[in-house]
C-alpha cells in the first residue's frame, strides 16, 4: 500500500480535472446512502441544542462560509495543502450532501499532526437523560482522521477543557453517528470542543445536537427484494432496520402487502440485542409468490420495537418487482469513457480487465474516446453519448456504464469505474432479459471492404413496458495504435487501445421502427451495410448489436440485451489483403522483391516482422534506424505483410516475394 497521498478534489462536480479513478463524489454518494440511514433523532425527542450548518451563507465560487456566530475556533500554524481554507474550521457546501463543518488535516510538510478546535456555544444541561449527538466522517483509513471531543464548565479557553468525552483515533469513512451521555453535567453550563488532531485529508462534522433520545425507535432503512421473479415462483422479502432508540432493541414486528392488499401474517423477530444505531437484516418468514405477470408493488412495514409503539414516519418502504413468464440470458453492454489524454485511464483499464475477463462470455466491452478531452479515436457519436453523464455538461474519464443503467448516487448512467466490481457486474448479468439479439448473414469483401450483417431477435416475454425499444448496431476495433502518446503510460504512442468504437451504423440511440411487435414471440430484423475504412483493420473488427429503450430522459434509455461478433469468427479474411493505415509513413522497395527489400520510414524503426498468409510470423529483424534492409532470399514466393514498430507507432504494408 502506498503511503503517498493522492490529490482528491473537494468539489468534483465543478473542477475541470475530473480524470480521477477514486473521486470524492464516490465518497459523497456513500455519505448520502449512510445519511439516509442515519436519520435525525425522532421528532418526539427533547432537543436543547442543534446545529447543522444549513443556515450558513456560503460563497457560490468557493463554496465556503464562516462558522456560525457564538462558536469559538482555534487554529495552528500548519500550511494547508488545500488552499483557501482556514487553519481551524470552516463551513463547506457540497453539491450532494449540503453544508458541513470541515477542517483540513492535509498539511505541508506531511507528518505534522493538526491541533484545530471547534467549540460550541454555552449549553445548559437541565436534567438527566441528555446526550451529545453528532455525525463525523473521515476519508482514507490509510491516512486516518483523529477526532478528540472534550468538555469544559469553566470557559472556552483551551486549558479549560480538562474532561475527555471521546477519542477516535481513526474516524471511519462515511458518516458515523455518536452518542455521549451528558449526565455528568446536570445543571452545568458546558462547552464542547471538537478537535482535529490528524494528518489525513480532512475531517467533517454535521448535525451536532444535545437532546433526550427516544427509548424505543426503529427505522426501516432499506429493502432487499428482487427486481424480477418468474411467475408463480417463491421469493423472499428482506430488509434492514436501524435501532434509533437508546434502549437496546430486543424485538420488533414485520409485515408486508402486495399491490395494496391485506398484510401477510405478522412476523415477530425476537432474541436480539441491537445497540443504538446498530442494524439488523431480517427475512420475513412467509415467502411471496405472485401469479400474474407485470409490475407489482410490495410494501413492507416494521413496528413495535421492544413491544412499544414508535413513530411510523420511517417504518414503511415499498419496492416494485417485475413478474415474467420467460427470460433469456443477458449480455451486459459495458461502455467505458477513456481518452489518450487521461492519465488515470491506463490504471483504470488494468483494474477493469480481470473483472470483465471473469465474465467475458456475458459482457460486451466498448470504449468511447470522450469525457476528458478527445483523441484520434473520438467520433461524434461518442460525444453524443456524453449526455449519459446528465450532470449539466460536466464529464470525466475514466468512467463506465453498465447497460446504461443509472446507479444510485449518480446523476446519470455514467459512473466511476470503481463502481464496476465483480459483484455489480454479476448482478447486472443475472438480471433477466426478455429479448434475444443475434448477428447473422455476415459477409465481407476484402477488395471492396464492403461489410453486411443482419441484426435479428425474438421477444421472449412481453416488453411493451419498455418505451420505444430500438435496435442499435456499432462497429468496434481492437489493437489500435494512434499517433498520440497515452498519458499515464510509459508506452507512449505504442499504447494499444482496445474495444474502441469506430462507427455507429444505426442512430446512436438505436433505430426506431425496427421492433414493431413487443408481445411475446414477436420478432424483428434489420440488415446493415458498411464500407470498412482503410483506417480500420478488418481482422480486428467487431460488430455489436443491441436493443435499448428510448425516452426523453437519458436516465431511462437502458439496454435490454446485447450481442457481439468478431468479423474473423464468421468470415475468412486473407491477412495480406488488409493493410493498416497509420500516421507512420513507410515504403517497401523493391516490391515485388527477390533477394532483399528496403524499408524506409519517417520514424526510427525498432523492429520488423514478416507475416505470411496464415497470420504466422516467419521472420523478425531488430533495428534502430529509419532505413532497414531485410533479407528475403529464404522466403518462399508469395504475399506477406511487413509490420514495423517505430518510435512513433506501428504500421503494416504488403510485400510480394518472387523467385
Amino acid at each position: 500500500m502506498s503511503n503517498e497521498k493522492k490529490y482528491i478534489p473537494l468539489q468534483p462536480n465543478i473542477e475541470i480535472n475530473r480524470c480521477i479513478i477514486k473521486k470524492l463524489f464516490i465518497m459523497k454518494k456513500t455519505l448520502l446512502f449512510v445519511m439516509a440511514a442515519i436519520v435525525s433523532v425522532a421528532i418526539n425527542a427533547q432537543t436543547i441544542f442543534s446545529e447543522g450548518f444549513d443556515n450558513v451563507v456560503t460563497d457560490p465560487e468557493t463554496y465556503m462560509g464562516a462558522i456560525p456566530e457564538g462558536w469559538t475556533t482555534y487554529g495552528d500554524d500548519l500550511v494547508n495543502y488545500y488552499q483557501g481554507f482556514s487553519q481551524s474550521w470552516d463551513v463547506y457546501s457540497f453539491s450532494d450532501i449540503g453544508k458541513v463543518a470541515i477542517s483540513i488535516s492535509w498539511t505541508e510538510p506531511q507528518g505534522n499532526m493538526c491541533d484545530r478546535w471547534l467549540v460550541t456555544p454555552a449549553i445548559v444541561v437541565p436534567d438527566s437523560g441528555y446526550y451529545l449527538n453528532f455525525k463525523t466522517v473521515g476519508y482514507d483509513p490509510n491516512f486516518p482522521e483523529v477526532l478528540e471531543v472534550k468538555a469544559s464548565t469553566a470557559g472556552v479557553a483551551k486549558e479549560d477543557f480538562t474532561a475527555s468525552l471521546l477519542s477516535i483515533p481513526s474516524v471511519p469513512s462515511g458518516f458515523s453517528e455518536y452518542m455521549i451521555n451528558m449526565d455528568a453535567y446536570i445543571g452545568d453550563t458546558v462547552y464542547v470542543a471538537f478537535i482535529n488532531k490528524g494528518d489525513g485529508y480532512y475531517l467533517m462534522l454535521d448535525d451536532i445536537k444535545v437532546l433526550v433520545p427516544v427509548q424505543n425507535e426503529i427505522v426501516l432503512n432499506e429493502l432487499s427484494i428482487p427486481a424480477y421473479a418468474r411467475v408463480s415462483t417463491d421469493f423472499s422479502v428482506k430488509g434492514t432496520i436501524i435501532n434509533k432508540g437508546i434502549a437496546p432493541l430486543t424485538s420488533f414486528d414485520v409485515t408486508y402487502s402486495i399491490d395494496g392488499g391485506e398484510n401477510v401474517a405478522t412476523y415477530t423477530v425476537t432474541g436480539l440485542n441491537i445497540p443504538y444505531n446498530g442494524t439488523y437484516e431480517f427475512t420475513h418468514d412467509v415467502v411471496a409468490n405472485i401469479a400474474t405477470t407485470g409490475g407489482h408493488e410490495i410494501e413492507v412495514t416494521v413496528s413495535n420495537p421492544n413491544g412499544v409503539v414508535d413513530s411510523v414516519n420511517d417504518n414503511v418502504l415499498s419496492s416494485t418487482i417485475s413478474i415474467y413468464d420467460n427470460a433469456t440470458q443477458r449480455k451486459v453492454f459495458f461502455e467505458q469513457f477513456t481518452t489518450a489524454k487521461c492519465p488515470n485511464c491506463p490504471p483504470a483499464h488494468e483494474y477493469l480487465e480481470p473483472i470483465v475477463a471473469a465474465h467475458e462470455e456475458n459482457v460486451v466491452w466498448m470504449s468511447h474516446h470522450a469525457g476528458y478531452y478527445t483523441d484520434a479515436l473520438t467520433i461524434p457519436e461518442s460525444e453524443t453519448m456524453l449526455a449519459m453523464f446528465n450532470d449539466g455538461g460536466s464529464t470525466y474519464a475514466p468512467a463506465a456504464m453498465l447497460d446504461r443503467t443509472q446507479y444510485p448516487g449518480n446523476p446519470g448512467p455514467a459512473m466511476s469505474v470503481g463502481e464496476v466490481t465483480d459483484a455489480s457486474l454479476t448482478a447486472a448479468i443475472e438480471k433477466p432479459s426478455f429479448v434475444t439479439v443475434d448477428i447473422t448473414n455476415v459477409t465481407f469483401n476484402s477488395e471492396t471492404r464492403e461489410l453486411s450483417a443482419t441484426v435479428s431477435g425474438t421477444v421472449v416475454s412481453d416488453i411493451s413496458a419498455y418505451n420505444d425499444p430500438r435496435v442499435g448496431f456499432y462497429i468496434k476495433e481492437d489493437n489500435v495504435k494512434i499517433n498520440q502518446a497515452q498519458s499515464g503510460s510509459n508506452l507512449g504512442r505504442n499504447y494499444v487501445h482496445n474495444h474502441s468504437i469506430r462507427a455507429s451504423l444505426s442512430n446512436v440511440w438505436g433505430d426506431a421502427g425496427v421492433i414493431t411487435n413487443t408481445a411475446a414471440n414477436g420478432t424483428f430484423t434489420k440488415t446493415y451495410t458498411y464500407t470498412v475504412p482503410e483506417t480500420v483493420k478488418a481482422t480486428d473488427l467487431f460488430m455489436i448489436a443491441f436493443v435499448a429503450e428510448y425516452n426523453a430522459d437519458v436516465n431511462a434509455r437502458t439496454i435490454l440485451n446485447t450481442n457481439e461478433v468478431k468479423l474473423t469468427d464468421v468470415v475468412e479474411i486473407d491477412p495480406t489483403s488488409i493493410e493498416e493505415a497509420t500516421d507512420v509513413a513507410f515504403t517497401v522497395y523493391p516490391n515485388p522483391a527477390t533477394d532483399y527489400a528496403m524499408i524506409s520510414s519517417n520514424a526510427t524503426i525498432k523492429e520488423v516482422a514478416i507475416i505470411n498468409t496464415l497470420g504466422q510470423t516467419v521472420a523478425t529483424f531488430t533495428a534502430n534506424a529509419e532505413n532497414v534492409q531485410i533479407n528475403t532470399q529464404d522466403l518462399v514466393k508469395g504475399v506477406y505483410m511487413v509490420s514495423i514498430t517505430t518510435t512513433e507507432g506501428s504500421a503494416v504494408k504488403k510485400l510480394t516475394v518472387v523467385k
